[in-house]
């Protein structure tokens, strides 16, 4: 039986509504394949995680000029690997996630 493992992030609902499409669409393809979501900003850190969630539900409704200069900063070349050391947790996480789930293809809804 073939595994997918599609990690994704709880902020907004479309790496979620992403996440679950494609679950949705290997399934009705391969019937017989295993797939597994997994938030690992949820797993590994849930109370920041849920701050972090109603911060960014505030930034994008009301705060939409925050969230543009948020947004900007990261979509900078080599600004997502810069934060790499501050997610030890979630890597650990996803180590032990992948050699226990032993998926034979990772996909990512969230940077």
């Amino acid at each position: 039986m073939k595994r997918v493992l599609i990690v994704t992030a709880s902020f907004g609902e479309g790496h979620n509504t992403a996440a679950k499409n494609i679950r949705d669409a290997i399934v009705s393809e391969n019937p017989d394949c295993d797939v597994r979501i997994s938030d690992l900003y949820a797993v590994t850190n849930p109370r920041l995680n849920r701050v972090m969630c109603a911060g960014y539900r505030v930034a994008i409704n009301r705060a939409t000029h925050l969230w543009h200069v948020v947004f900007k900063l990261f979509d900078q070349p080599g600004a997502i690997e810069k934060t790499l050391p501050l997610v030890a947790k979630m890597r650990d996480a996803f180590g032990r996630l992948a050699e226990e789930f032993k998926p034979h293809l990772v996909v990512s809804t969230y940077p």
